[in-house]
């Protein structure tokens, strides 16, 4: 298997995963209105690390996931 177009795509990483940027993005398309607990950042973060670690079915197991991840208790209606 060729790696160059994994190192390719892991040199983007810092850029797309980037707090300040996914953040904005979340401000620019209108995710995010207002900032406490559940950021863009976190919010994407959370989902990623989520689907890659355990089986994801409702969104009750990504808001588990989301509080035992940041130590938060976020409440569900945020979510």
């Amino acid at each position: 298997m060729d790696p160059h177009p994994f190192t390719i795509m892991a040199n983007k990483f810092p850029s797309v995963l980037d707090a300040d940027v996914l953040n904005e993005r979340g401000k620019q398309r209108g995710f995010s209105k207002r900032e406490r607990l559940i950021t863009p950042f976190r919010f994407g973060l959370s989902v990623v690390a989520s689907m890659a670690t355990e089986q994801v079915i409702t969104i009750a197991d990504l808001h588990r996931q989301f509080n035992e991840l940041w130590e938060l208790d976020a409440d569900y209606k945020a979510f």
